[in-house]
């Protein structure tokens, strides 16, 4: 999914760029073993990481991302910790 053109894990916004998620921005030099996201027109609204493979939805220690868009342009991300399940209650 995406460009590659360095080892790395990407999702590919709608107007065809490649985001990467394995950046250091998104990784804070940690391993993560789960990613989830949800989407909103082919567009990630959230994206979860979490370093347990076994994590579930409502473990406290997930790293979520909130990203903006302005039509298919990310104009904002906004990173905070919290429970998968909770996403949406963590960014008001």
């Amino acid at each position: 999914m995406g460009n590659r053109d360095h080892e790395g894990v990407f999702l590919k916004s709608k107007s065809g760029e490649a985001i990467d998620i394995s950046n250091p921005l998104f990784t804070s030099d940690v391993i993560y073993k789960k990613i989830k996201y949800d989407q909103s027109d082919a567009q990630p609204t959230y994206i979860g990481l979490n370093i347990s493979a076994d994590a579930l939805d409502s473990d406290p220690d997930w790293e979520i991302y909130k990203f903006t868009y302005s039509g298919n342009d990310v104009t904002e991300i906004v990173r905070k910790t919290g429970a998968w399940e909770d996403r949406a209650s963590l960014f008001p």
